[in-house]
């Protein structure tokens, strides 16, 4: 496994991920802890506005550019990364108020943000050339950044400046080495593949996989229209809930929250990775039924979280289910939507020899494009529906999450269900078109 997380695919989505949390788990709460409650504001806003900016502009680069960009221009990119970081990290603990405002925070996390979009797309194409969910490289990311949530409760020393700078610069560091290398080793393999054609043949088949209307509308609508947004309502009042304990110098909720995400998660990602690929079906059947019956215990135990007597209790439980059903569900979701794009495309993800520039290659979506904008609203969710809480005032938020969390349970099953039939008899006809 650890092999698996050094190859630049998977380790783009890991440490993609780690990066997307970082600020969330660990910087804001530095911040908090440091007594440096403006700064906090203002680093907390410019993430959430910068991380929406972002994911329009990742979508469009995937339309632009399904192929992504070499490596070793991505390797630069992260290296350009790791600089924009580290200022911005520096500037938040160091600065006054009127140097660190909200225009120079927005700015300099959106700069960050933009270079990384051509780096994240070498762990969409690796994803879709694998038809693997990235759920397990997603949780190891998650477990990373509790590590150091849980570090900087326990310890402030771990909230320093000289600890925030390493941890936001080294996954910039690590991924252009890494990055770096395999621009390296591709270019000897190019050289041979010259002398081999058939195995470059044997590869193609990400470039040719486009999808219908119909496919399409419904990737879209589950995918990105329903999406895990119960999820993320219930998880973002939880997360203003704690905010306001750390201000009030309470600990003990964030605490819990971290160790009770650590051990889940672990338990999580034990659960996504021991079943064999065979299982799949029955795999994503069973991870979204226990998704969605744990975010309906989390909206009823919602109201008694700030509860003096018990709401450390009520949290605990609260995190455990949804940290630990959470990512299957998400992996559930992840499995439904690569089913679609597996069915509807002319032939297997991972190569196939279809026609170039028959109908069904020349016509349609990119898969690169629609699985981005997977990845996208995804990641754009959390920061929506913290701006929309932090910002509005009457959210009925249990509402909310109970009816997106039954759209997006019964989109899986009915993808899962009649999927692969439905969707083989509209795709054959749209061939016949």
């Amino acid at each position: 496994m650890l092999r698996n997380v050094l190859e630049p695919g998977p380790l783009v989505v890991f440490l993609g991920h780690f990066i997307y949390l970082l600020p969330h788990y660990y910087l804001l709460n530095a911040l908090i802890l440091a007594g440096r409650d403006k700064a906090e504001w203002t680093l907390r806003n410019a993430v959430l506005r910068s991380q929406v900016a972002s994911g329009l502009l990742e979508v469009l680069w995937s339309a632009y550019c399904p192929k992504g960009l070499p490596h070793g221009v991505c390797a630069a990119a992260a290296g350009l990364c790791a600089l924009l970081q580290g200022l911005h990290t520096f500037v938040a603990f160091t600065a006054s108020p009127d140097v660190y405002h909200s225009s120079l925070a927005f700015a300099l996390q959106l700069t960050m943000l933009v270079q990384l979009i051509p780096i994240a797309q070498i762990g969409t194409n690796h994803t879709l050339q694998r038809r693997m969910s990235p759920a397990r490289y997603r949780i190891l990311g998650w477990l990373t950044c509790v590590v150091l949530a849980v570090s900087v409760l326990l310890s402030p020393g771990f909230g320093s400046l000289q600890v925030a700078l390493g941890c936001s610069v080294a996954p910039f560091v690590v991924m252009a080495g890494v990055l770096l290398s395999a621009s390296c080793s591709l270019d000897g393999a190019a050289k041979l593949s010259e002398a081999e054609p058939s195995k470059s043949e044997a590869r193609r088949g990400l470039d040719d996989l486009r999808t219908g209307p119909a496919t399409t509308g419904l990737f879209v609508v589950l995918g990105c229209g329903f999406g895990t947004i119960g999820e993320a309502l219930t998880d973002m009042a939880i997360t203003l809930s704690i905010r306001r304990s750390l201000q009030a110098g309470q600990q003990d909720l964030a605490l819990t929250n971290q160790l009770v995400i650590c051990l889940s998660m672990t338990l999580a990602y034990i659960s996504e990775t021991m079943t064999d690929a065979n299982s799949s079906s029955k795999k994503g059947t069973a991870f979204i039924l226990a998704w969605a019956a744990c975010q309906c215990v989390r909206v009823l135990a919602l109201r008694h979280l700030d509860s003096a007597s018990f709401g450390t209790l009520v949290l605990a439980g609260m995190v455990f289910v949804d940290k630990y059903t959470g990512p299957l569900g998400a992996a559930a979701l992840d499995m439904a939507l690569l089913q679609l794009l597996e069915t509807s495309g002319p032939g297997p993800l991972s190569g196939g020899s279809e026609v170039e520039g028959s109908g069904r290659s020349a016509r349609g979506i990119p898969a690169t494009f629609l699985w981005t904008l997977r990845m996208t609203t995804s990641r754009m969710e959390r920061p929506i529906c913290q701006l929309v809480l932090l910002n509005t005032a009457g959210v009925r938020v249990e509402l909310l999450s109970c009816v997106f969390t039954f759209l997006t349970f019964v989109g899986v099953g009915v993808v899962a269900i009649f999927g692969r039939h439905w969707l083989s008899g509209s795709a054959q006809r749209e061939k016949d078109d």
